[in-house]
């Protein structure tokens, strides 16, 4: 029965320390690779033949995650195309990356598409950005 309590005694006190940082990345949506965005919603507005970009998060070089479409913008509308990577300390492996959604103006409308973040092999996105977009013949 001591050898029971003492078991328990270990778990309990062993618990917070393995559950923690799970349950800090379920909190906080973060995984390893330090992604900042967490599954949202943003909306803009462009002119008809203008390409607008989309601010859709960081991701440190090197780990493999990717972001793309998962679902495109309607064709007559608006066009998504392949996003911008723009690192923010050259020749330095693991840096930080900025990416930006890009979209170019086609017709005048409304649509929407959603850009995803995959981890290396994966099918199914960790995070989404659902971008709603608005075309229009002066931009506003």
């Amino acid at each position: 029965m001591k050898r029971v309590i003492a078991a328990v005694a270990a778990l309990v006190i062993a618990a917070p320390l393995v559950l923690a940082p799970v349950a800090m990345a379920q909190a906080t949506g973060l995984t390893p690779s330090a992604v900042s965005v967490p599954n949202v919603s943003k909306a803009t507005v462009l002119q008809a033949g203008a390409t607008r970009q989309v601010l859709l998060g960081k991701v440190n070089s090197g780990t493999g995650y990717a972001w793309k479409w998962t679902t495109r913008p309607k064709s007559p509308i608006a066009k998504g195309i392949a996003p911008r990577v723009v690192v923010s300390v050259k020749n330095r492996p693991g840096a930080p990356t900025t990416v930006f959604a890009r979209i170019i103006g086609l017709g005048e409308g409304r649509t929407s598409g959603v850009m995803g973040l995959f981890a290396p092999g994966a099918t199914t996105p960790t995070k989404t950005v659902t971008i709603a977009i608005t075309v229009t013949e002066d931009g506003r």
